[in-house]
């Protein structure tokens, strides 16, 4: 008799965690998340009047100083726009409208110089540029115009860093248990949290940031579906979305064999990673590693697109960047390359796409597209 009691209970609570679904939850995350229909196709393009109301375009100055050659993450915040390439380790700081004024390029290995950079944020309070260093694990603070104010040593290395609401949230690497630290102004610890991924041990990515500030900061890790929300006290689990058959099977993470990885993705379009996520009220944007997505939270809709496209400029691309200085817009840069492919017929009636094929020479900086969100 004590045997079949003891064999109830068990089944009860088996039966009650399996229905909660929170048995294998991490309980450093609240889970209130949403789960988004699955989309079943991906569609060719998703033309820009769809979701965005307007844009603007800026041809960015090019000088011997303001030369860059990628673009890992960009700002445009108040009357400057930032570029940081980690390739030359350094920040492109131009005017609003593309002019060159500075770079912060410090390289050295004394106080106020770095040898090498990961990433960037601002602080929109204080209206300075936040420098994340990996050689040696360190913040510097820099004025809107590039002029060193301080800097602080870290003991641990930091692969990103955003910021919102006077809090910094870094993504860890070296961090035995945990993901995500949230730190103060000052850069103290406020709390580490997210716990790592133990059964990922796939070391092969793709492009975008998976750390990204929008209309709130949002997170996201590759074999996960979700999109984590960073607050100052918590993390949400906010999104779950459904890719359905392109969903990448969980055995693809145990595979460190970059080459076979990649092309079972490609041969499959199987989707395992989403990054350079940005949010408006109605809409979350977000890159995977075979499409762009478009979730309306609204409609609780999810549609896969290859690319954006934009008619007046008669131009398409997968590629798009969240621009770090507002929660609705994002940026696309078009190389000047791309304008030579451009004849006298196709841009006749064109006087923006005629003055851009005009003035465009092969060597110059990129050409930007801001684009802002409808309300």
């Amino acid at each position: 008799m004590i045997k079949k009691y003891l064999m109830l209970i068990l089944i009860t609570i088996w039966s009650c965690s399996k229905d909660s679904g929170i048995k294998n939850n991490d309980k450093t995350v609240i889970y209130s998340s949403i789960r988004s229909e699955h989309f079943s196709s991906i569609e060719k393009q998703l033309i820009d009047t769809t979701i965005f109301k307007s844009y603007c375009v800026i041809p960015l100055e090019t000088t011997n100083e303001s030369i860059f050659r990628d673009i890992n993450r960009i700002c445009k915040f108040n009357d400057r726009i930032y570029i940081f390439d980690k390739s030359m380790n350094n920040v492109i700081i131009f005017d609003k409208k593309g002019k060159y004024i500075n770079q912060i390029h410090n390289i050295g290995q004394g106080p106020k110089e770095y040898e090498s950079a990961i990433d960037f944020c601002i602080d929109e309070t204080n209206n300075d540029l936040v420098l994340l260093c990996d050689r040696p694990y360190k913040v510097m603070r820099f004025s809107k115009d590039g002029e060193f104010i301080n800097e602080k040593i870290f003991s641990e290395f930091k692969t990103a860093i955003t910021m919102d609401s006077g809090y910094f949230f870094c993504e860890l690497s070296d961090h035995p248990k945990y993901e995500i630290e949230c730190l103060d102004r000052e850069f103290n610890p406020v709390y580490s949290r997210l716990t790592k991924q133990k059964n990922v041990t796939n070391s092969c990515y793709s492009g975008g940031k998976s750390l990204v500030k929008s209309k709130d900061i949002c997170y996201s890790r590759r074999f996960d579906t979700s999109i984590y929300y960073l607050l100052k006290d918590s993390i949400v689990k906010k999104y779950e979305l459904d890719f359905g058959k392109f969903k990448a099977p969980m055995d693809l993470a145990h595979e460190n064999d970059c080459k076979k990885f990649f092309s079972t993705i490609r041969d499959n379009k199987y989707i395992y990673s989403i990054t350079n996520m940005v949010e408006s009220e109605r809409y979350m944007l977000f890159k995977t590693n075979i499409c762009i997505c478009l979730y309306d939270k609204q409609t609780n809709n999810l549609k896969a697109y290859n690319i954006l496209y934009n008619p007046s400029l008669k131009y398409g691309s997968s590629a798009y960047y969240p621009n770090e200085g507002s929660a609705n817009s994002i940026i696309v840069a078009i190389q000047p390359d791309r304008f030579s492919y451009y004849n006298e017929k196709s841009i006749k009636n064109n006087a923006e796409l005629k003055h851009l094929v005009n003035n465009a020479k092969e060597d110059d900086n990129p050409v930007l597209i801001v684009y802002q969100f409808k309300e």
